[in-house]
């Protein structure tokens, strides 16, 4: 692997972290506007929630996704493509 596809290994990595924080102060926001209430348990059952598995396997939901963020990663260090 070269120095090039190794960056863009790690950078990818920095996405979805990026994109983890950032979905759990979403949720925070959402959290804290609505109280915990109705909308706050529909957003975190639907979209909070299908982001949340299409980035990566490690979160609360019993559900997964058929390749996920974290999968193209490791996908990535394999350095083929299918």
């Amino acid at each position: 692997m070269n120095e090039e596809q190794q960056d863009a290994i790690t950078r990818m990595e920095e996405i979805k972290d990026e994109m983890k924080e950032l979905l759990d102060e979403a949720q925070d926001i959402v959290k804290d506007f609505f109280n915990r209430g109705t909308s706050y348990e529909r957003a975190k059952a639907y979209w909070i929630a299908h982001i949340r598995v299409d980035l990566d396997k490690d979160n609360e939901y019993l559900s997964g996704s058929m390749c996920n963020m974290e999968d193209t990663i490791n996908e990535m260090r394999g350095g083929d493509d299918e």
